[in-house]
Formats: C-alpha cells, structure tokens, sequence
C-alpha cells in the first residue's frame, strides 16, 4: 500500500458544524472538492486553487480564509449546495476530493506558535488566559491543556485530522502530506487540468514561521502527551511515533 495515496478511510466520525463552511471549496467548474486542514499550507492551496478558477486575489494575502467577509468572488463551500448534489460531490468518482495532512507534532507546534504567540487573534485570548494560570504560555502548558479539554470544545486548528477530514464520509480521490507538499500539490493541479502559470504558484511560501524552531519546545514528556492526543491521526497517516523533533545539540 503507498502510505501517501491509497489511505484506510476509518475514524471516528466527521465533525458537523459550521466549520465545513470556511473548510471546504468547491468547483463545479472543475469539479473538486478541497478540505482545508489548518495548519497543513492550505492559505497556499486556496490562493492557487483561487488563481485557476479565474478569480482575483485579495490584497492581503490571508484574507483568502475570509469568503463571507469578502467583495471577492470565491470558490464555494459544500453547504452552498442542496443534500443531493452534497452526496454526489462527496461520492461521485465525476468529482475529484482532496486534502493534506501533517505529521501531528510539528502541527501542534504550528498551531500553538500562529495561533497562541500571535497575539493578532484575540479569538484566543482566553487560551492565553487559562495558559497564564497553568503558570505561562508555553508548549508543554499548551498540550497539557488541550490534551484535557473535552473533545467537543477544540479548536480546528488542533483538532484530530481524520475528525476534522471526516475520511468515513467523505471518498478522498488523494489525501497529500504536507512534508512532500510541493511534489503532491502538483500531482492534485495535474490531475486538474491546471495550466503551468498556476502550477509555478507551487514552490511560492505565503507563511514563514514566527517562532524558534520546534526541537527547542519538545522533550519525551511533551511528545508523548502529543502521540496520546494525536494517536489516531499518528494510525491513520501513517506517521512514526518516534519522529518528534530533536535538537541536534
């Protein structure tokens, strides 16, 4: 089995919420379906995907996560369309569905340096606050609480991947890595029919990271607290519970 294109498609059930509005973009134009990890460079795919249906790019380069708020003519979402045509885009061998997925360790530090450090977004302040009474906000204080907060109050950017995706309902065509990004995001535009202009958007960064790098925040305790949180998705992805970061110090 090649761990990166034929998947087990098993988990725990999909996560319906309003959340499958802002995730998913739909063409039917070219007939994909996209589901947007956070966390795994889907601010580069949508600006890509945005490029080949025609459409104008914001001028701030995030904005593309803000179609409701936006004059901006976008790609639509899977609840724009009635329950029959749902079934047929999430199903229909016509339609082509994909999505990427990232080693759960360096998504969880991604999550916590944009998301917590970036002080930005205020939807996370009372993360921060709970974080400063477990004596700070530090990565080992913030997989402690996530790791403790019910399942249903998580936030999509740390939520369990296969959750997130829905794999048990949703027939994924290919399902990318994020460590092989580039390779596999030109396999996706090519099996669309993309043209070359929009296949060199490939190699073009849009988000660079903010913090140190990730080995300096883990140790055994961390990274096992991680692969307890994340098991699942370590399973299901076919990521090593041994590859958490390490310096090299």
């Amino acid at each position: 089995m090649n761990n990166r294109r034929d998947l087990p498609l098993k988990s725990k059930g999909w996560l319906f919420s309003k959340n499958i509005a802002y995730h998913t973009w739909v063409s039917e134009k070219n007939r994909y379906l996209y589901f947007g990890t956070p966390k795994t460079a889907c601010t580069r795919v949508k600006l890509s995907l945005q490029k080949m249906e025609g459409y104008r790019l914001p001028d701030r380069i995030l904005d593309i996560h803000d179609r409701a708020d936006s004059a901006l003519r976008y790609p639509r979402n899977l609840l724009d369309f009635s329950s029959e045509k749902q079934h047929q885009i999430i199903n229909s061998n016509r339609w082509y569905r994909f999505s990427f997925v990232r080693n759960p360790y360096y998504r969880m530090y991604s999550a916590f340096e944009n998301q917590l450090h970036n002080f930005s977004y205020p939807e996370y302040n009372a993360v921060r606050k709970e974080l400063n009474r477990r004596g700070g906000i530090t990565f080992r204080n913030f997989i402690e609480y996530i790791s403790q907060a019910p399942q249903d109050t998580r936030d999509p950017h740390w939520e369990l991947q296969h959750r997130l995706l829905g794999i048990d309902q949703i027939k994924y065509t290919f399902i990318g890595k994020y460590e092989f990004f580039a390779t596999d995001f030109v396999y996706i535009l090519t099996a669309l029919g993309a043209s070359e202009e929009v296949l060199a958007t490939v190699g073009t960064k849009v988000n660079q990271r903010i913090g140190p790098p990730p080995e300096l925040a883990f140790d055994e305790h961390v990274a096992n607290l991680i692969y307890e949180y994340c098991k699942s998705d370590f399973q299901v992805f076919n990521y090593s519970q041994d590859s958490w970061p390490r310096s090299s110090a």
